[in-house]
């Protein structure tokens, strides 16, 4: 296994409907959460962006339909499963433009699907209902909410309310 490069990429991406392209991931961390992964060989954040979005979902998105957030090089203490892996600078962007379908990796995904706002919100609920205890960790394995740091992403970019 590579060590950890300790940068990541992740693409929030929106259907014209609103709806957002997820995955499960397959191995820790357990969680739902849009495309992400290392930087490592991709090179430019931009260009690993672009490249996961394919890889984890089979979509294809242009270099120049990716936005930037506010969330550019951020270090985040979150582990991977990496050697190395305790934390990560992130960049996360957004995007509405895209061709193709959704084809989920079978090795690093459980499934992908478009969830709608409100389906959105029902994973932070369970996240934030896991994160207080009242889930258990078999619980959470079986039917998991969003990625804690993803948790942290929507709330913060204004997708999701944590109350």
């Amino acid at each position: 296994m590579k060590n950890c490069d300790n940068m990541s990429v992740g693409v929030i991406i929106q259907s014209p409907e609103g709806a957002f392209a997820l995955l499960e991931r397959a191995r820790f961390p357990i969680g739902i959460a849009p495309p992400a992964g290392h930087i490592d060989e991709h090179g430019q954040p931009e260009q690993a962006a672009v490249n996961e979005v394919q890889e984890e979902l089979g979509l294809v998105i242009a270099l120049n339909g990716l936005q930037n957030t506010v969330i550019q090089g951020r270090r985040v203490n979150n582990q991977c499963r990496r050697p190395g892996g305790t934390h990560h600078s992130w960049w996360i962007y957004e995007a509405t433009k895209y061709s193709g379908n959704l084809v989920p990796d079978a090795e690093e995904t459980r499934g992908a699907n478009w969830y709608a706002p409100d389906q959105l919100q029902a994973l932070a609920d369970r996240t934030k209902a896991f994160q207080a205890g009242q889930l258990s960790q078999k619980d959470w394995e079986a039917n998991p909410g969003l990625e804690p740091v993803w948790f942290d992403f929507f709330t913060e970019l204004g997708y999701v309310h944590s109350l």
